[in-house]
């Protein structure tokens, strides 16, 4: 049975088209879900939109105890925790014990119900990397101890003193910007229980695995600060710089600046997607042209 795919986006995007179109050409047969809010509500024909305002109960909640210590805007890094809230009350209802999670400036180039089995990641979900940019959730009762825990480090009697040393410890190891986020929690639960979430960027026994970002080099050999692709039947594969050994990749993801890129990747080229991508391209610019006029 093919696993639902889930996208959670506040908002409207120019690269987004592209993401969707592309999810959907690689997974035919699979349920495609947006999570998004009424400006997102056109894309409903081409995977099934939901307004994630009807899960956001659980999400609020959290709202109430969250203290923020980031560099980024508290609404921003709020909203990057409270999506997995709003996954569950979703997932919750629609009695879904398994699905696929993606960031929206993610590439696919797999049948992900096929990839969600690969032998050699196990566990309840997954991360690629330190985030969970792109999670495999096989078992609900993780979610749920990863949900927990957040909780939990908020709500404790000496919370403001914990999340204090996690802010220094990212401070000590990856400099001065950002801070706590939920890939921090990521990190630290996968810590306590190694067990429960499984790193997919990690070659599995097939020599395939998700990609952190493009201009990670995660081992493989790079060009001009990003992975060196190459092409075989319209998915990408890299090479690893030590072993030589060639390993395919289920997706790309074009975090921040790259997103400039993401438009060249789209595999395989096809005038029917680029008619449609352009429509709604020109939807997302007639809304900014709207929202400029009402200022």
């Amino acid at each position: 049975m093919a696993i639902p795919i889930v996208f959670i986006h506040q908002g409207n995007s120019s690269y987004l088209p592209w993401t969707l179109l592309q999810c959907r050409h690689w997974n035919p047969h699979s349920e495609i879900i947006l999570l998004g809010d009424a400006s997102t509500r056109h894309f409903g024909s081409i995977v099934e939109h939901v307004p994630f305002h009807r899960y956001t109960r659980q999400a609020e909640e959290f709202s109430q105890i969250y203290q923020h210590y980031s560099t980024n805007g508290a609404p921003y890094e709020l909203f990057c925790i409270q999506r997995w809230f709003i996954l569950r009350e979703y997932l919750s209802s629609r009695r879904l014990t398994r699905a696929v999670y993606l960031d929206s400036d993610i590439l696919v180039y797999s049948d992900l119900s096929v990839a969600a089995e690969t032998a050699g990641w196990n566990g309840g979900m997954t991360v690629a990397g330190v985030s969970a940019h792109s999670n495999v959730i096989r078992d609900l009762a993780t979610l749920d101890g990863y949900l927990s825990y957040i909780t939990r480090c908020y709500a404790a009697p000496d919370s403001n003193q914990q999340l204090r040393r996690l802010l220094d410890d990212h401070q000590r190891n990856m400099g001065p910007l950002g801070g706590i986020s939920d890939m921090t929690f990521f990190r630290t639960y996968r810590e306590q229980f190694p067990d429960e979430i499984s790193d997919v960027s990690v070659p599995a026994t097939d020599a395939t695995c998700f990609d952190i970002t493009i201009d990670t080099a995660q081992g493989m050999r790079c060009s001009n600060g990003y992975k060196s692709v190459d092409w075989k039947d319209n998915q990408p594969w890299c090479t690893e710089e030590r072993s030589g050994r060639r390993v395919r990749f289920h997706t790309l993801h074009f975090q921040g600046a790259s997103k400039a890129l993401l438009r060249g990747f789209i595999r395989p080229p096809s005038t029917l997607m680029a008619l449609m991508a352009n429509c709604y391209i020109g939807i997302y610019h007639g809304q900014r042209l709207v929202r400029r006029l009402h200022r």
